[in-house]
């Protein structure tokens, strides 16, 4: 019995993990990125595609509509080098839309990305 708990404890913080998708434990569009480029192998273009969030398509009287919804701003000015690269057109070709590294706005999040 206690060795089926201790494999349960053992297995419980991977498996909580896989349900947090991309985003990870802190959820920033930094810390997205991050891991993706880091841990899952993307390029800078492919990663901000994985990590890309939308606003909620919602249309007077019709419900939810998706091709109402418009692609949130990245956040990166938590790490200069992901902010760097955004405003980069060699690096950013697709234009991904992110915060102005002077924008008075609150950081989303500190770079939180796990390296085991």
């Amino acid at each position: 019995m206690r060795l089926h708990i201790l494999i349960l404890a053992a297995c419980l913080p991977l498996l909580v993990s896989c349900g947090l998708g991309p985003r990870g434990i802190s959820g920033s569009d930094a810390s997205c990125v991050r891991r993706a480029m880091k841990i899952e192998g993307w390029d800078f273009d492919g990663a901000m595609s994985r990590c890309a969030r939308y606003t909620d398509g919602h249309t007077y009287g019709s419900g939810i509509d998706p091709l109402a919804s418009k692609l949130i701003p990245f956040d990166l000015r938590s790490d200069l080098e992901l902010q760097a690269m955004a405003e980069n057109p060699a690096t950013n070709p697709q234009r991904w839309p992110y915060v102005p590294r002077s924008s008075a706005a609150p950081k989303q999040g500190a770079v939180f990305v796990p390296l085991h």
